[in-house]
């Protein structure tokens, strides 16, 4: 742990600090590192105010003020800095914005592509391995399921981007979870908690195409695909769809279009949405729109 608090940076949550052998290990890290201690973060609430300021209540209050006051000026000596909520209600909130800030350069690729249509295999996966290998090459982190014809396809972009770094150090930066087969037989909550996980490492939901095969032969808008947009917006993540690569993704783009506060809350996107819908851009002006809206959403980190 020692080690950790020198090299990590913690948030303490529900703890009070009375214990002897955390003040062992601060005082230890302080000794060592003297005022270069490393910047930690606590929460805690703030004292409630009684409804009367009389009597006992009063003192009482006062009491657990400067009590608390004297607490965190003993923190700051650790270098924990203490961030106060009114209300327990309010770490929730707190905690959601924290997730979207640390994962703010994570994108995940939603998509699979049962029909290349409209724009043919070669193109699509082309457009796809260009995306992946941006993302590395821009700085951001790619997350992804390994979706039928397009998620093989980004990784394998970001992998060709990554092996262009020395020793390969930027290794980290690719998180492939495939789909695993349910033991007990309920797949479709097993995919449903995989899509939970993915989407919540991740601060932006790039769609792409979105269709599979349907048993009786065609092809049919993914469910899945449509349900990790749900999830997207629901752990309030910033969902971008590439409208001109048809399917489910070209829905998405038609409802963002309509109301973009829905999908991309804070952000002009106007422009780059009405070329990420245009079934004749190219692929680099497709590509360009989207990392446009990628910087503009790590600007705007949802609050």
């Amino acid at each position: 742990m020692k080690g950790d608090l020198i090299s990590k940076t913690f948030l303490f949550l529900g703890f009070s600090f009375a214990d002897p052998n955390i003040d062992y290990i601060l005082s230890r890290v302080r000794v060592l590192l003297g005022t270069n201690v490393r910047e930690h973060y606590c929460i805690m609430r703030s004292p409630q105010r009684p409804a009367r300021l009389v009597g006992s209540q009063k003192a009482e209050y006062e009491y657990e003020r400067r009590r608390i006051g004297l607490r965190q000026s003993d923190l700051l000596r650790f270098g924990i800095d203490t961030v106060w909520v009114e209300d327990f209600s309010h770490v929730t909130a707190l905690l959601e914005a924290l997730s979207s800030f640390i994962h703010r350069k994570s994108v995940f690729i939603s998509g699979a592509s049962s029909d290349p249509a409209p724009f043919g295999r070669d193109r699509l996966e082309e457009l796809a391995r260009e995306i992946g290998a941006r993302l590395i090459r821009d700085g951001y982190n790619l997350v992804s399921g390994f979706g039928l014809g397009l998620g093989d396809q980004c990784v394998l972009g970001a992998l060709r981007a990554l092996y262009g770094i020395p020793k390969g150090a930027e290794l980290e930066r690719l998180v492939v979870r495939p789909f695993p087969r349910a033991e007990n037989g309920d797949q479709q909550a097993q995919n449903t908690s995989h899509r939970e996980e993915l989407v919540a490492r991740s601060g932006v939901v790039v769609v792409m195409s979105g269709n599979r095969a349907k048993p009786a032969g065609g092809t049919e808008i993914s469910p899945g695909v449509l349900e990790e947009v749900e999830i997207a917006r629901r752990q309030r993540k910033f969902v971008i769809p590439i409208g001109a690569t048809g399917h489910a993704a070209r829905k998405i783009w038609e409802a963002a279009s309509a109301e973009p506060e829905q999908f991309i809350p804070g952000i002009k996107a106007r422009t780059e949405l009405s070329v990420l819908g245009n079934s004749t851009a190219t692929n680099e002006q497709l590509t360009n729109a989207l990392f446009a809206l990628l910087v503009k959403a790590g600007k705007a980190v949802m609050v």
